[in-house]
């Protein structure tokens, strides 16, 4: 059987908790044991009629009363704020401010308590001396499941004063609404879905029937345009932080404002179109994408900040790096396995896209050197070819084809080429990162 002191220490708060509404204060575990106290002692000084438990008795009694008096008055100028961060999204952890701020002048300080949710809910974190006109920072990590406008759990002030006899409890104070981004996460593989279904919809084609051409230029070209667009429209918010450019040795970003949907389709058809230029030699263009996921890799780590999302985008550049590095063990010379359009615009629009979200758009631009010289050569013989009347600068484009009909082996080019690209990849981490 358990004792009577045992069910009164459970009992009572209990009781205390029946009988009292939210606002009201309640005892704490030492309060509980300090009135019980009390309690027996009224009982003994009544049974003995000692002068000296009397007055010890009427000095445990105005402890309590003064306690509850002041704890009630606690929280009259206590207040608790939360401050979302600037950009959250779906499913992934932020952190999120909260200010307890004390407004009493003439108070010791109290112990304030901060919960999310109801009274049983879990702690946010402790002000064990706040004194008067101060404030508290406290920090909580909040997952946002779903997309939209979300609202974060409601808080509950909790203090203790004086003595940590009694706690005063608030209403929930409803938290603030948040603005929840869809997760940037699958951007990466959307795009090499998109790109990538055209190119096996055109390799498809070509391996329909002999001779055939496959698809058409514009219709490629327009669904680069149309994936740059929809990476763009979903990153245009400046809230996010997508919109900024890193410029190189000096470190520092720029916003790009109103051009950034035009920049993101610019940046995500021209590396698909331009890796697809390359993929002409066998390993060229695998080898010399493994080199530019990898120092996008070196770059984002260096540069990945939390709270806009971009910290995957790392993971992203290291596993396409590791990805086409597997892939060159077959596509080396002589290749067993090609990329393909469905490869090379797939991977080239990967490529834009990290390094659009990575603000490493003028980055690749170096970093991503032999892509561009490919695609300068083709612009600039096709141009001349038109201009001059005929008159070609190269003897074929792309690049790598005119230095091979230069008299240069194809493995030979190919190793030289790799090579370019892991100069300018030291070069590009050097200047961005």
């Amino acid at each position: 059987m358990p004792s009577l002191l045992a069910v009164a220490r459970r009992g009572w708060p209990l009781v205390i908790r029946l009988l009292t509404p939210p606002r009201l204060i309640r005892p704490t575990r030492e309060g509980t044991w300090f009135i019980l106290t009390t309690l027996g002692l009224g009982v003994a000084a009544t049974n003995t009629g000692n002068n000296l438990l009397y007055l010890v008795l009427a000095m445990m009694l105005s402890v309590i009363i003064i306690s509850g008096v002041l704890s009630e008055q606690s929280l009259k100028r206590v207040r608790a704020t939360a401050e979302p961060p600037a950009a959250c999204f779906a499913g992934q952890p932020v952190t999120v401010r909260v200010r307890v701020a004390n407004h009493r002048r003439r108070t010791p300080a109290l112990s304030v308590c901060v919960r999310s949710g109801g009274m049983r809910g879990p702690v946010i974190g402790y002000c064990p001396k706040l004194r008067p006109a101060e404030s508290g920072w406290l920090s909580m990590r909040v997952t946002f499941p779903r997309r939209g406008w979300q609202t974060l759990e409601p808080l509950r002030l909790t203090t203790r004063f004086p003595f940590g006899l009694f706690e005063k409890a608030t209403r929930a104070v409803p938290g603030p609404r948040v603005l929840v981004y869809p997760a940037l996460r699958p951007v990466p593989l959307a795009a090499i879905a998109g790109l990538g279904g055209m190119g096996l919809l055109d390799d498809a084609l070509k391996l329909a029937r002999p001779n055939a051409g496959g698809l058409r230029k514009s219709p490629k070209l327009m669904t680069a345009l149309v994936i740059g667009a929809g990476i763009g429209w979903l990153t245009a918010d400046p809230r996010l932080g997508y919109r900024e450019l890193s410029l190189p040795w000096i470190a520092h970003r720029i916003d790009v404002g109103a051009l950034w949907i035009p920049l993101a389709m610019a940046v995500v058809a021209g590396s698909a179109h331009a890796v697809n230029l390359t993929d002409g030699m066998d390993g060229l263009a695998s080898g010399c994408l493994a080199i530019a996921f990898a120092a996008l890799a070196v770059v984002g780590v260096r540069h990945a900040d939390a709270p806009t999302g971009s910290a995957v985008l790392p993971v992203w550049s290291a596993s396409l790096a590791g990805a086409c590095i597997g892939f060159l063990w077959f596509n080396s010379h002589p290749a067993s396995v090609f990329l393909g359009d469905v490869g090379a615009l797939g991977l080239g629009a990967a490529l834009g896209a990290i390094a659009l979200l990575s603000h490493q758009a003028l980055g690749l631009l170096l970093i991503g050197g032999v892509f561009v010289a490919e695609a300068c050569s083709v612009m600039l013989q096709v141009a001349s070819f038109k201009l001059r009347n005929g008159h070609r600068i190269f003897r074929v484009a792309p690049l790598h084809h005119h230095v091979h009909l230069g008299g240069v082996a194809e493995e030979r080019v190919v190793m030289r080429f790799w090579i370019v690209s892991v100069v300018l990849a030291a070069l590009g981490i050097s200047a961005f990162a």
